[in-house]
């Protein structure tokens, strides 16, 4: 079986708490004195305008920028390998089949690196057959990703954000591009997967119903800052929120 085991003591633990976090591009503001948590089993939401700064937060927590203030803090035991994303483009291999992608996480997962060009062991084998189960791809498994659906790409990049058994899962758009029983699907499945290995997942949306239907906490940043979090219903329910952003998308 694919090891998706979380430690009992992480279950609705705090695995990143982000503290006063500013970032700037040279004169423009992007995040400011921004602080949150993320915590096992929790599907966290974030929303807000156009540069709000979302994107500037994800690539801070995903390593990809460096904050000019504040502190990431995660479990001591945290390798920053156990963090898995998704972007709002879809990033595949287009000539690769959906096996050989799922041999390449697994292979990287395992040992920190891949080749196109090195044969996989047996283990890793046999863990990319059971994840085509796990993420309803078994059908696909010998079809180049240059031969799938949209959606079925989406399900694909997906599974390979959760090959490390992520300890937090960054997923930027997921439903972008697709139909709406796609991203039903999609999200259904990031909820039971959320729920069954207590992985932290963090996402954004432009999509309200999703936001509401499928986040325990909903983030709402405006202008580098975060104005309000809380349930759905607290944040649907809060009149700043209304003003600066669901008034133009649910109107509330």
């Amino acid at each position: 079986m694919i090891n998706t085991q979380t430690s009992p003591e992480l279950k609705g633990c705090v695995v990143l708490s982000v503290q006063g976090v500013g970032k700037s591009y040279d004169s423009f503001q992007a995040l400011q004195d921004l602080s949150l948590e993320l915590h096992a089993g929790e599907i966290t939401a974030v929303i807000g305008p156009n540069g709000a700064g979302k994107s500037t937060l994800f690539k801070i927590i995903g390593g990809e920028l460096t904050p000019d203030q504040g502190l990431l803090v995660w479990p001591s035991h945290f390798k920053r390998a156990r963090i898995g994303r998704t972007y709002q483009l879809a990033e595949i291999f287009r000539h690769l089949s959906v096996l050989d992608h799922l041999h390449l996480a697994l292979q990287a997962a395992s040992s920190g690196t891949w080749s196109l060009f090195s044969s996989f062991s047996s283990e890793v084998h046999t863990q990319a057959l059971e994840m085509l189960v796990e993420f309803d791809l078994k059908h696909l498994s010998h079809q180049r990703a240059s031969e799938l659906s949209y959606g079925d790409v989406r399900k694909l990049e997906f599974a390979l954000a959760c090959a490390a058994n992520p300890l937090v899962l960054l997923m930027d758009e997921p439903s972008s591009g697709m139909i709406e029983p796609e991203r039903l699907a999609l999200m259904h499945s990031v909820r039971a997967w959320c729920e069954r290995t207590q992985c932290a997942v963090l996402f954004t949306e432009h999509s309200p119903e999703l936001v509401f239907e499928f986040a325990h906490k909903v983030l709402v940043m405006s202008a580098g800052r975060l104005i309000a979090q809380g349930s759905p219903q607290e944040v649907q329910n809060d009149p700043q929120v209304q003003s600066v952003y669901l008034k133009t998308k649910v109107g509330v």
